[in-house]
C-alpha cells in the first residue's frame, strides 16, 4: 500500500494535504497498522477493525479464537506464539500514532468488540439503512472534517 502511494504521489496523483486512511474490519485492522507505523495521513477511520490480537482470541464471538489461534499458531500463551500476538498488534504500537483517528464499531458486533462510537442495535456491519447512514455519515463526517469538501479535479 504504501509503494503504491509513493508511486501514485510520484506522478502528481496524490495531494498529500488530502491523504487519508479508511478501513473496516480487517481493512480497519489494516488502517490501524498503517497509522502505527506511517505518519503522512491527515487522519484515518477504523471500523470494525480488530487492534488486538489477544482481545480477538478472547473476547471475540464469531469463531476468531479459532482463526486467530490458526493464523497465529497457538494460543497467547504459546510461547512460540506469544510474541506474535503482541508485534502483530496495532495497539502495541498505538503510542506512535499521530493521525486523527475514528474509531467506529456496533454494540452488537460479536467479531471485533465494541469501540467508541455506539451505533445501537447494529452488528460487525450494519444492515439497517438508519444506521448504515449513521455509519457512513460519521466517516464521511470525519474525513471532510480533516480533509475539507471533496474536489472534483480528478473525477
Amino acid at each position: 500500500m504504501i509503494s503504491g502511494t509513493r508511486m501514485l504521489e510520484a506522478r502528481g496523483l496524490v495531494d498529500r494535504s488530502r491523504i487519508a486512511a479508511v478501513g473496516h474490519s480487517y481493512g480497519g485492522y489494516m488502517t490501524a497498522w498503517l497509522i502505527s507505523h506511517q505518519h503522512f495521513w491527515r487522519c484515518a477511520v477504523v471500523a470494525d477493525g480488530a487492534v488486538d490480537w489477544t482481545e480477538e482470541y478472547e473476547l471475540a464471538g464469531a469463531g476468531n479464537l479459532a482463526w486467530t489461534r490458526d493464523s497465529l499458531g497457538g494460543s497467547p500463551w504459546n510461547p512460540r506464539s506469544a510474541s506474535l500476538y503482541r508485534t502483530g498488534s496495532p495497539i502495541t504500537y498505538g503510542g506512535q500514532i499521530t493521525t486523527p483517528t475514528l474509531i467506529l464499531s456496533g454494540t452488537s458486533d460479536v467479531t471485533v468488540p465494541i469501540r467508541f462510537l455506539d451505533i445501537p442495535g447494529a452488528y460487525h456491519m450494519p444492515q439497517d439503512p438508519i444506521q448504515l447512514e449513521l455509519f457512513c455519515r460519521a466517516i464521511y463526517s470525519w474525513v471532510v472534517g480533516y480533509l475539507g469538501p471533496p474536489s472534483h479535479a480528478h473525477t
